[in-house]
């Protein structure tokens, strides 16, 4: 069976290298970011996405794992950089249950 990985922060420096991984290993990836990845691959799919923006769980529906990536540097006080990065996380998760994401994997908002 092919897993779907959701993967925000997908064209950062940890993105490509996890996401090349997870296509090795046969899984097919929603590529999460505000920039599209240079690479093409059939089993890449990109899609746009923002911290600072509220997200659908149809962003990530058919996705079996989220792993997030993301964090966002343009908030220039500790308040917005909270309002961004905390609150983006919070309703990146909640959009991934009722998405009906079985796995998330939190590695970064820094």
């Amino acid at each position: 069976m092919m897993r779907t990985i959701a993967v925000t922060g997908a064209s950062g420096y940890l993105g490509k290298h996890l996401i090349n991984r997870c296509l090795q290993r046969g899984c097919s990836i929603r590529a999460l970011g505000r920039t599209r990845r240079q690479e093409n691959s059939s089993q890449v799919e990109d899609v746009f996405f923002d911290l600072s923006a509220p997200v659908s769980s149809e962003t990530l529906n058919g996705a079996d794992i989220l792993i997030h990536l993301a964090h966002d540097f343009s908030g220039l006080s500790l308040k917005d950089s909270l309002n961004i990065n905390f609150e983006g996380s919070r309703r990146l998760f909640l959009a991934a249950k009722e998405g009906g994401v079985r796995t998330i994997i939190f590695i970064s908002s820094m």
